[in-house]
């Protein structure tokens, strides 16, 4: 029975030692010391202003990282709420009024909570952008494509959408603007396509080196592009025998023809039927027709047909 109490004293004990080490470090926390100042990283910052600074003749390249570092200073139980994704970080650029490099501290808030401005340092929170002379050029846009499909299946052709997809307005430092050699489609992979298909496809500015030039504002910076995608398929020369000429031979040139059109025309089609073989021996070349709307041949496709009949002895058609 003693060897009991002497065990419940200790844990009496215990918990009393627990509960005052939470007390003690609460009143520190939260009474004392209540505001902790922590470091967040990799703030995304938006640009504003540059409507305004183009209008004065000037661009605003941006040359370091778009993503800052600060230090916030705010109570302990509102950290939960602070970080990259909650923060909203701006700068603007339309009071630059000279040429050459410029550092600007972006203005930082966070959604959810409010933190005062004095208690978030921007100090080594710096973008870096070189300001130069302000040109705008018109350029047509180059459809480009990446994988083609496969299968039968193959690119008729590809068209902008409207006429307002064929070029586009290049805006941004008048060196960047006088490198762009060419403006052309992202690369669009149609290796599993099977039908004409409309893709809204981002521009891309190049050099003459073909290397990419980042920074220009492109507008539109999207065009709309139709790539026709045809199926190509070969098909068998075919001809209608009447009753009782079953057994007549004859000879076809060529034998089978390529075709190609939309795949759902083609896939309709098993043969291509030239005529009757009454109606050939009176006209045994002509042309060969595709009777499917959408259809037509491959490219340098043979389009006429020759029929030949055996010969007896004597000369006459068997």
């Amino acid at each position: 029975m003693e060897r009991k109490t002497k065990l419940n004293v200790k844990a009496l004990h215990l918990v009393i030692c627990i509960f005052c080490a939470f007390f003690l470090w609460f009143y520190v926390s939260y009474v004392i010391s209540p505001e902790i100042t922590r470091t967040v990283t990799n703030i995304p910052v938006a640009i504003t202003g540059e409507d305004v600074l183009n209008k004065n003749d000037l661009s605003a390249k941006l040359i370091s990282d778009n993503k800052v570092d600060i230090k916030v200073t705010a109570p302990r139980g509102d950290f939960y709420k602070i970080n990259a994704k909650n923060a909203r970080a701006t700068v603007d650029v339309s009071a630059i009024t000279s040429k050459g490099e410029v550092a600007l501290k972006p203005t930082v808030s966070f959604v959810s909570v409010t933190i005062p401005a004095n208690n978030i340092k921007t100090d080594k929170a710096s973008l870096h952008f070189e300001v130069s002379a302000y040109k705008t050029t018109n350029h047509p846009v180059i459809i480009e494509r990446g994988k083609d499909p496969t299968d039968g299946y193959y690119v008729e052709s590809a068209n902008h959408v409207t006429a307002k997809d064929e070029t586009t307005e290049v805006s941004g430092g008048v060196d960047d603007v006088e490198s762009v050699y060419r403006v052309e489609t992202e690369k669009v992979d149609l290796s599993s396509v099977t039908d004409t298909v409309t893709k809204e496809l981002a521009l891309v500015c190049l050099d003459e080196q073909g290397n990419i030039i980042e920074g220009l504002k492109l507008s539109p910076e999207k065009v709309s592009v139709t790539f026709t995608i045809y199926k190509e398929a070969t098909l068998p020369l075919t001809v209608t025998i009447p009753e009782g000429d079953d057994k007549v031979d004859f000879t076809i040139t060529p034998k089978e023809v390529t075709v190609k059109g939309p795949a759902a025309a083609v896939d309709e089609l098993t043969e291509i039927n030239i005529g009757s073989l009454n109606e050939l021996r009176r006209y045994p070349t002509g042309n060969i027709r595709i009777n499917k709307e959408g259809v037509n041949f491959a490219e340098d496709e043979i389009t006429k047909y020759e029929i030949t009949f055996p010969q007896d002895e004597e000369g006459d058609l068997q």
